[in-house]
């Protein structure tokens, strides 16, 4: 049987020690600010965005970029909103 990624990182993992772990738990941190920094960055102002809000969708024009958030204009109110819901409209 031919193992996932993620198969073997779990195997990988069970036999780390309590310091191997905390150096994981840290690199697994760092990456996803990375991603979530490059998801950030791929919104500028005046892009047309959706995301999904009580079940439906809300499209709006993005405003500005914040530190850890996009602006978001729908309807007249501004919305902060985690890049990682967001999605670019055509």
């Amino acid at each position: 049987m031919i193992k996932t990624k993620a198969q073997k990182v779990q195997e990988i993992i069970a036999n780390c020690t309590e310091a191997e772990l905390n150096e994981v738990i840290a690199v697994v941190r760092a990456e996803g600010k990375i991603i979530e920094n490059r998801k950030l960055f791929s919104f500028n102002e005046g892009d047309k965005v959706r995301f999904k809000y009580h079940g439906r969708y809300e499209n709006g024009t993005v405003v500005k970029r914040n530190k850890t958030t996009v602006e978001v204009l729908v309807n007249g109110t501004r919305w902060n909103i985690s890049p990682s819901f967001l999605e670019k409209v055509k």
